[in-house]
């Protein structure tokens, strides 16, 4: 069997801010985007030997400087051609990707993805250049660039002139939530990695182990088997990077237990479509 999976992220991300443009995360007030990321990377302290990245983030080292986020600036001119639905690229400014959209039981246009793609609480989320909605409701599990697989989400609140599809880019419609799966196969989409497809080989604490191909930008996208979705991707798997495979995805029944614990959140209630 596998090592367990423990809650500890594995690959760390540390935050500076440039001293002369720092912007606190208080309130309203936004991170200034010349932040400087840092990765660390730390051993399972348990002593596991299970490692793991976040599935969505080395990119970002340099987007996040080569952007600037003028994203802020218009978005009347094309938002209302945006859909997002599952697989939609997205920028938060990391590069993640969308598992899946729909509504929830006040009404609200939301969004599922990874939490750690979360940087700030309640920050903006853009496609390309355009605002979509921002980030309204996360895990409690989340902390700043640090995924822990076994609860793994965020909601997003759409913007009201963004449209929703059901459909990933390559035709696989997804028109419902599924369950764990324990064994079998099990097909993933990520913004880097498109469509790949895998076996699940270990289930655990609400962490679907199995040997997807995934890198950095594919983290929230759909796990799904049929058109059901299953889980969201959240990190690789290093012990089994230098073949290409090994992928930790959030199951989908953890996730929408504690949304659906939370009746005061935006997302509680989630509906596909």
């Amino acid at each position: 069997m596998r090592p367990a999976i423990t809650a500890c992220s594995l690959l760390r991300f540390c935050t500076y801010l440039n001293r002369e443009d720092e912007e606190k995360v208080n309130g309203d007030e936004q991170v200034d985007l010349a932040t400087q990321l840092e990765a660390v990377l730390v051993r399972n302290d348990e002593g596991a030997g299970m490692k793991k990245l976040i599935a969505g983030s080395l990119t970002a080292l340099a987007l996040v400087g080569a952007l600037g986020f003028e994203a802020k600036t218009s978005n009347a001119q094309s938002a209302d051609l945006i859909s997002v639905g599952p697989g939609t690229a997205i920028l938060s400014p990391l590069p993640c990707t969308v598992a899946t959209s729909g509504h929830d039981a006040a009404g609200h246009a939301v969004a599922l993805t990874a939490g750690h793609c979360m940087l700030a609480q309640g920050s903006d989320v853009f496609v390309g250049p355009f605002k979509i909605g921002h980030f309204a409701s996360w895990t409690s599990k989340w902390a700043l660039l640090q995924s822990d697989s076994t609860s793994d989400w965020a909601i997003i609140q759409l913007d009201p002139d963004i449209r929703m599809d059901e459909t990933i880019p390559g035709g696989v419609p997804i028109w419902a939530f599924g369950t764990n799966p324990v064994a079998g196969p099990l097909t993933k989409f990520g913004t880097t990695t498109r469509t790949t497809h895998g076996t699940v080989d270990e289930m655990a604490d609400n962490v679907i182990h199995a040997t997807n191909t995934s890198l950095w930008g594919d983290s929230g996208g759909p796990a799904y088997v049929g058109n059901a979705l299953v889980g969201l991707t959240s990190a690789i798997d290093l012990s089994s990077i230098s073949a290409g495979i090994g992928t930790l995805f959030s199951g989908i029944d953890g996730i929408l237990s504690e949304i659906n614990s939370r009746p005061d959140i935006v997302g509680y209630g989630f509906t596909i479509g």
